[in-house]
């Protein structure tokens, strides 16, 4: 078991692997990966393809956090990254761009609810992922289930 609260490196099986922490995204126990050699990042399930992420924020997650580990995950990629997501195909770093548009739109829209005091019904029924949820929404979670957790982590931490 290693433990780390800084960016660490590792060696293993010819491969450099950085190992990158991050705030509270899909749990307050988050890191990113980069493979140098092979050029490629992941982050397991806080990177969704094609569908919701999952953001526990039983666990400490919240999207803020998504956010930031996006954030700090895009300037270790670069055109020829492959990106391995939790769920969903292999991506590109267009594709990592695409998703931190999302999860910035997303993030800002229940800012913005949380600030006019809706609860988490109403944010709902206000349809904040609505020209996400045909195509995200034919995933694991229907696009109730994504705002229910993802405003309720985001009530948790603002």
């Amino acid at each position: 078991m290693v433990t780390f609260t800084n960016e660490t490196q590792l060696h293993l099986n010819g491969e450099d692997l950085r190992l990158v922490p991050v705030p509270p995204a899909h749990t307050d126990g988050d890191v990113l990966v980069r493979l140098e050699k092979a050029n490629v990042l992941t982050w397991a399930t806080c990177i969704s393809r094609g569908c919701f992420p999952y953001i526990d924020s039983s666990s400490g997650g919240w999207i803020g956090g998504m956010v930031e580990g996006v954030k700090r995950g895009l300037p270790l990629t670069d055109a020829k990254t492959k990106i391995i997501p939790g769920h969903g195909p292999v991506g590109t770093q267009e594709d990592l761009k695409t998703y931190l548009a999302f999860l910035e739109t997303v993030h800002e829209r229940f800012t913005k609810l949380k600030a006019a005091g809706k609860s988490v019904e109403e944010a709902i029924a206000a349809a904040p992922t609505r020209e996400f949820d045909e195509k995200l929404g034919a995933g694991y979670f229907k696009p109730e289930q994504f705002i229910r957790f993802a405003y309720t982590g985001l009530l948790k931490h603002q």
